[in-house]
């Protein structure tokens, strides 16, 4: 088998609203799904009983620079008084680009489900955690 080629965070675009964002420094996403084991004769497993999906551990991090971008957009559009989790649901593109292989994963449907900021003496880039969900992910499509 030959040698591939490893994709590292430079090799990652998040699209954002239409735009890749270059202040988000973090993002995970995974689907989870509960499984049983069901039993019968004997002592090992003979059925498995699925569950339904969760997609509710997506967490990203951004630094404030494009948080606050994000959030004078949202002032303009609806006025004072809301926060990242009134956005309406929208897809989130990542595009993983290695120079070999160009694959992309969707995450369909997504929400802010907190909103925040904060910061530490020490601090001299601050970044914020932002946990949202979705109603679906798309791996590994062609581009």
């Amino acid at each position: 088998m030959a040698i591939k080629k490893a994709y590292g965070w430079s090799d990652i675009d998040v699209v954002l609203f239409g735009d890749i964002s270059v202040h988000i420094t973090n993002i995970t996403y995974e689907v989870t799904r509960e499984k049983t084991n069901g039993y019968g004769k004997g002592a090992s497993p003979v059925r498995r009983g699925r569950g339904k999906k969760n997609y509710e551990s997506i967490s990203m991090t951004i630094a404030m620079p494009e948080v606050v971008q994000i959030k004078e957009a949202l002032r303009a559009k609806y006025g004072i008084g809301f926060d990242l989790t009134d956005i309406i649901p929208f897809d989130i593109p990542i595009i993983y680009d290695n120079g070999e292989k160009v694959v992309k994963d969707v995450i369909r449907d997504f929400e802010w489900t907190r909103d925040g900021g904060g910061g530490g003496e020490d601090d001299q880039d601050i970044v914020i955690e932002l946990p949202g969900i979705c109603s679906n992910i798309l791996f590994n499509l062609p581009v």
